[in-house]
C-alpha cells in the first residue's frame, strides 16, 4: 500500500475512534454517526489514492482541511486540547503533508 493512502486510513481510524470515544463517554450519537460517515468517505479516498487516483487525493486534502476547520472552531468554543485541540493539530498536519507531497510530485 502506497505511504500517502496508509497515512489517511491511520486518520479515518482515528476520526472513527474519536467519534466511538464520543459517544461512548458524552452519548453522542451524532459523534458516532458523523465521524462513521467521515471515516468512511475518507477510507474510499484512500483505497482510490492507492490506486493513484489523483481527485481522491485532492478529496482528502480538502475534506481534511475543513475538518481542520471544524475542530479549530470546536476548540476556540471550549478551549479543551482534548479532543478538538488534538484532532485540529492532527488535521492541520495532515493537510500539510499532503500539500507538501503534492508539491514536490512524490504522489505515490
Amino acid at each position: 500500500m502506497k505511504q500517502n493512502a496508509i497515512v489517511v486510513v491511520c486518520y479515518a481510524l482515528l476520526i472513527f475512534i474519536g467519534g466511538i470515544i464520543g459517544h461512548t463517554i458524552a452519548n453522542s450519537l451524532a459523534s458516532l454517526i458523523a465521524s462513521s460517515i467521515i471515516a468512511l468517505i475518507l477510507l474510499g479516498c484512500a483505497h482510490f489514492i492507492n490506486k493513484g487516483s489523483q481527485a481522491a487525493y485532492y478529496a482528502t486534502t480538502v475534506i481534511t482541511a475543513l475538518l481542520f476547520v471544524f475542530f479549530t472552531y470546536r476548540f476556540f468554543l471550549s478551549y479543551k486540547i482534548a479532543p478538538s485541540g488534538i484532532m485540529a493539530i492532527l488535521s492541520a498536519l495532515l493537510v500539510v503533508y499532503l500539500f507538501m507531497r503534492r508539491k514536490t510530485k512524490q504522489i505515490d
